[in-house]
């Protein structure tokens, strides 16, 4: 409700503050989000990773064109899904398997 008496754009901030804490909800009571995305492996550390890097270079190489937000937010959030699967089936997973194993405690 903070920003709701802002106006039209606190209205919208509202709305997507209730959009986000939504998705959190739903996240949390439904598991069927591990079992969607498990066959394209964990992608979670790959998309920290690069969301930044990815974010900038865009807003780098968009200075000259007139893209929208909702064009920046597509092309960030594309790239970066693409990069987090080559870098967890290319690095990631192939780094796990020289993890040591833990010895069996008796």
């Amino acid at each position: 409700w903070v920003f709701w008496g802002a106006g039209p754009r606190g209205m919208e901030r509202t709305a997507l503050l209730f959009f986000a804490m939504g998705l959190v909800y739903l996240a949390q009571e439904w598991s069927g989000g591990a079992r969607l995305t498990s066959r394209w492996g964990d992608l979670s550390y790959g998309m920290y990773i690069f969301a930044f890097p990815v974010q900038q270079a865009l807003v780098l190489a968009g200075k000259s064109y007139s893209w929208s937000f909702e064009v920046y937010l597509a092309m960030s959030f594309g790239l970066t899904l693409v990069l987090s699967w080559l870098s967890w089936h290319f690095v990631e997973k192939r780094a796990l398997r020289l993890k040591p194993r833990m010895a069996a405690v008796s």
